[in-house]
């Protein structure tokens, strides 16, 4: 905090727990307490809601962290906490009534429903309410891998047409499902649609967020991540249906996961060692094996078609990594996040999202000769490339995003008004 008077800095320290990180701080009206969010990033499905003395000491839990919450805004009197969640699907503003001490009082109430809110304020007097509401429109297209050329979008090709938000995208290994998740339900699920496009099928039924599904190998399970457990974590579940059986449980998030080609393992994302480094579980259960650990963050890995590298993307470009530990090599510097590796099924190419100004195109890397090409020329169209790619070697399947939304401004009615 800085003094406008003075300019004087004081420094609150917000406790983190599993190295993640805070946002949307909140000072209460006497200055006396923080609000504040947890999340592993900023934009995280799930997040959660803190309230700490500003003075320091143990934060007390506002929210379950089962659902996303955001935007936190005390109350004049200082005995409520406002904010945006999606807890039961739609972006809404709720309240929650607190104690002098900070702790929740009864459970939270919702004060709209179905409004999309993306963020709120309030005027100084208190009896007006300005929102931004709306969300991102996200579906699946694909475009065919052109020898030599980059495909536009008059050769791009539309599988989805939802109006919420389509998000991570794989195939399967025959080449004819892709597995999606998607808030189309009003939760964030799983959901199975043919590759060429047409009707989904519901996959999960979990109140619960279910995200990044990714195929076995042979065809017959899903891999994803979950908060069903209270915490992010990999859990796993036939394609035909049936119940899921959870992988990894841990306090930190577990996710962006991917199979050995054997399928008797998996490599995912986890903040269990304090840094996000790239850890591996045997398929069946058991202890994971921690196997980067660079101080450098790590991100979605994807493993070789003949099961003996990993690549890695991490800040300065990707990197490939021994399946069983060891030094990494610098691969290239143009991937961007790189959230969307993907090898070619033969593993002589590895595709991935640009960065920077080209962070809506994908690139093709030749593992053969170190060639390096776009593959796709994107452009003048609103919206943005997610990071998450799919490919059978003919095909590269892609999310495009676009946010759509509108300014509100709304009178405040209390009890007792007309």
């Amino acid at each position: 905090m800085v003094s406008i008077e003075t300019q004087e800095l004081s420094r609150i320290p917000l406790p983190e727990h599993e190295g993640n990180a805070c946002f949307d701080v909140s000072v209460s009206p006497d200055e006396r307490s923080l609000a504040y969010i947890e999340a592993t990033a900023c934009g995280s499905e799930v997040t959660r809601l803190w309230v700490v003395d500003a003075s320091g000491g143990e934060p007390i839990p506002v929210t379950d962290g089962m659902a996303s919450a955001w935007n936190p805004i005390w109350t004049a009197d200082g005995n409520s906490l406002l904010f945006v969640s999606n807890r039961q699907g739609s972006a809404d503003l709720w309240q929650q009534r607190l104690d002098d001490t900070g702790m929740p009082v009864g459970k939270p109430i919702p004060l709209s429903t179905a409004l999309g809110i993306q963020s709120v304020t309030f005027s100084r007097d208190g009896k007006k309410l300005a929102c931004s509401r709306g969300r991102w429109h996200s579906n699946v297209w694909r475009v065919q891998i052109q020898n030599g050329g980059s495909a536009t979008w008059e050769e791009a090709e539309q599988l989805t047409f939802d109006t919420s938000s389509v998000d991570c995208v794989d195939l399967s290994p025959d080449g004819t499902r892709l597995a999606v998740s998607s808030d189309r339900s009003g939760n964030r699920e799983v959901w199975i649609l043919p590759a060429e496009g047409g009707e989904m099928t519901q996959l999960t039924t979990n109140p619960a967020l279910d995200d990044c599904p990714r195929w076995s190998p042979d065809g017959k399970q899903i891999a994803f991540f979950s908060s069903r457990s209270g915490n992010r974590d990999i859990w796993v579940m036939p394609v035909d249906g049936g119940p899921a059986r959870q992988l990894t449980s841990h306090p930190a998030e577990d996710l962006a996961m991917t199979w050995s080609p054997s399928g008797r393992e998996i490599a995912f994302m986890s903040k269990r060692s304090g840094n996000r480094d790239i850890w591996i579980v045997a398929s069946a259960g058991g202890e994971p094996r921690q196997l980067t650990t660079d101080p450098a963050d790590d991100y979605v890995p994807a493993w070789s078609p003949d099961g003996e590298w990993l690549v890695v993307p991490r800040s300065g470009g990707l990197f490939r990594i021994p399946s069983e530990g060891g030094e990494g090599e610098l691969l290239t510097v143009e991937a961007g996040s790189g959230w969307g590796a993907r090898f070619s099924p033969d593993g002589r190419q590895l595709f991935y999202q640009g960065a920077g100004e080209r962070s809506s195109d994908i690139f093709a890397l030749s593992l053969e000769d170190a060639r390096e090409y776009p593959v796709t020329h994107l452009a003048n169209r609103r919206g943005s490339m997610e990071f998450n790619l799919a490919t059978d070697g003919g095909y590269l399947y892609f999310i495009w995003a676009e946010n759509f939304g509108d300014l509100w401004v709304m009178d405040i009615v209390t009890d007792g008004e007309e």
